[in-house]
């Protein structure tokens, strides 16, 4: 790997899924590899993102660039109306 890249890691609690086997409260790590960190760098606490996960894992979670957004309540508000909707038909 080339020098200047930075591993990011958090610890997270899952508070919502929308579909897949991922369960409220669970436990996760995410891991994340950087070209450039800002300098003096903290983990933010209390911040929400939607992770965009193929698989449910209990070890640390890479995360590439995409895989990961800034939460948004009305995201939130559609992906429900959207997997409430296809879970009645």
């Amino acid at each position: 790997m080339p020098s200047g890249y930075h591993h990011l890691d958090c610890k997270g609690t899952v508070v919502r899924s929308y579909k897949g086997d991922w369960k409220v409260g669970e436990q996760i790590t995410l891991h994340h590899e950087v070209e450039s960190a800002p300098e003096g760098w903290t983990p933010t606490v209390g911040y929400l993102e939607y992770l965009l996960l193929d698989k449910h894992t209990t070890d640390p979670i890479d995360i590439d660039v995409g895989d990961d957004l800034d939460y948004a309540p009305d995201i939130d508000h559609g992906l429900q109306f959207v997997y409430s909707k296809g879970e009645r038909q």
